[in-house]
């Protein structure tokens, strides 16, 4: 994985993008929003976690880009025909309409917190924290 440069996600705005999921299977959507602070996300344990620097995808067709089961997808271009086929994230959650926000979003950390994350885990297998 390698990090977006700077500005560089608020260009992906707009840009289709798909994932093939456990159980929504190969979906496509569209960037809605980038770079978003805070977002909280209750989870079945009934706890709410807080992320940041995540995307905002919305499903294209009658069905949500992702929903639950599909999180640790990856996210790619949809068109890869320029060769773009490098992740531009992973799938972290999915929300489900509500009256409030009638449409279902997927929730996508980008390549730069995957990567810290990935380096935190192998540091810790290193030392044997």
């Amino acid at each position: 994985l390698t990090a977006l440069a700077e500005g560089a996600a608020d260009q992906l705005r707009g840009l289709r993008l798909t994932k093939t999921g456990a159980m929504t299977g190969t979906t496509l959507g569209q960037m809605t929003f980038a770079n978003i602070r805070n977002v909280g996300i209750r989870y079945d344990d009934g706890r709410r976690y807080f992320f940041k620097d995540l995307f905002a995808i919305e499903g294209e067709g009658p069905k949500p880009f992702a929903d639950s089961g599909d999180s640790g997808s990856l996210v790619l271009p949809a068109d890869r025909s320029n060769g773009g086929s490098a992740a531009v994230g992973m799938v972290l959650a999915a929300s489900r309409p509500t009256s409030r926000a009638p449409e279902a979003v997927c929730w996508v950390v980008g390549p730069e917190a995957l990567s810290a994350s990935i380096d935190g885990v192998l540091s810790e297998a290193r030392t044997g924290a």
